[in-house]
């Protein structure tokens, strides 16, 4: 799709130049795969720009015989574009003055200066400066890591085989109710059900069976 525009009384006219400062572009409703502009006048401008704002790929501009030819790939949506240029005001002699009496060349160059310089210190930010701090974030999160890891792991080292959940084998069975289950003969009564298979009748039994084991009792009559 071709548009062209045919545009008049669109420069603004100094002592010196007469300057371009105009948006084709400002509101797009979808992404633009590709475009092409062509700047033609009686006159070939001097210079001239395309700008995008804060979007970091730039666009080809070439001067081309009597026009300027930009050129892009990938504009995303609802991205301005701005053309700025400038002709000597000798291009438009006959054109009448604006009451614009300063000379303005110098500040035409500062502004695309400042442009240069603000988007190269945006590109060193986001492609460098950005990522080493991450880097160095990261890095310093993994050393507090490795820190704590080592903080919270057991001093000492058992065989890969080894039971820490096992008790000692000489724990009563009234020993090993209270320090494992948190179970007290006074908490238990007779009759009533208690945690899980633990029953005052069931602990009653074991300590009996241990002491026997032990040989503190003996069952006689068998």
């Amino acid at each position: 799709m071709t548009v062209t525009w045919k545009l008049s009384n669109l420069l603004f006219l100094y002592k010196d130049i007469a300057e371009l400062n105009w948006q084709p572009l400002t509101d797009s409703s979808g992404d633009i795969k590709e475009f092409e502009f062509k700047v033609s006048s009686e006159n070939l401008a001097e210079k001239l720009y395309f700008h995008t704002g804060k979007l970091f790929k730039e666009a080809s501009v070439k001067k081309v015989n009597d026009f300027y030819q930009v050129k892009m790939k990938g504009l995303p949506r609802n991205r301005q574009v701005e053309l700025h240029a400038y002709w000597s005001r000798s291009a438009f002699a006959e054109a009448p003055d604006q009451d614009l009496v300063s000379d303005n060349l110098i500040w035409f160059k500062r502004v695309e200066l400042e442009i240069a310089s603000e988007k190269a210190s945006d590109k060193i930010v986001m492609m460098w400066l950005i990522p080493i701090v991450l880097t160095v974030f990261l890095f310093i999160g993994l050393i507090f890591y490795k820190r704590f890891k080592k903080e919270i792991s057991p001093k000492k080292k058992f065989a890969k085989n080894h039971r820490l959940y096992e008790p000692p084998m000489d724990w009563s069975p009234m020993v090993l109710a209270e320090s494992v289950y948190s179970l007290s003969l006074g908490e238990m009564k007779p009759g009533v059900k208690g945690l899980g298979r633990f029953t005052f009748e069931r602990v009653i039994q074991a300590t009996l069976l241990d002491l026997v084991d032990r040989g503190h009792l003996a069952i006689k009559g068998y």
